[in-house]
């Protein structure tokens, strides 16, 4: 199959001709402008207070796992060591 071969020209002047230039009014640019630059109603605050709380669970979620990897290790040998 071949394609219809079109000129970048070509292509402008249909795209020109299919889309017309559409202008806003004047009333619906200043309530966008109006909506764009106002605070918003509601705001969403940022709890930066529970860092702590944050610290302690990271730490004894690192503890468990350090814990879980040493009984691991240890089973390992013993099981090795019964073995010879």
């Amino acid at each position: 199959m071949s394609q219809p071969s079109f000129s970048a020209d070509e292509v402008e002047t249909r795209l020109a001709a299919a889309l017309r230039r559409v202008q806003p009014s004047g009333s619906f640019v200043s309530a966008v402008r109006q909506k764009m630059s106002a605070r918003p109603a509601v705001q969403i605050s940022y709890r930066g207070g529970n860092r702590r709380a944050l610290l302690m669970v990271f730490g004894a979620a690192l503890s468990l796992s350090l814990l879980i990897l040493t009984a691991a290790r240890v089973l390992v040998y013993f099981l090795r060591r019964a073995k010879s």
